[in-house]
């Protein structure tokens, strides 16, 4: 996920108008990183399906799953705060 935002973000993708936030170079909050997420994966969807071709990513990311991403981000910013 940060990966993809990175690259998308470099290249100064937007999606229906939202700028892709870098989630390693800006302040970004991990909420504003899951919605670029969101918004970035449902393009990437529509655009291969448009092709023909299966989801890129073909999964959502439920609130359990979001709520153990924010409890993983929470322990790399502690690890690199001391």
């Amino acid at each position: 996920m940060i990966d993809t935002l990175e690259t998308a973000a470099e290249d100064g993708m937007a999606v229906g108008g939202n700028e892709i936030h870098s989630p390693l170079t800006e302040s970004v909050s991990l909420t504003e990183t899951v919605d670029d997420w969101r918004r970035l994966t449902a393009a990437m969807n529509d655009l291969n399906r448009s092709l023909g071709l299966d989801d890129a990513y073909p999964f959502a990311l439920q609130p359990g799953v979001v709520e153990k991403v924010r409890f993983v981000h929470g322990l790399v910013v502690a690890s690199r705060q001391s």
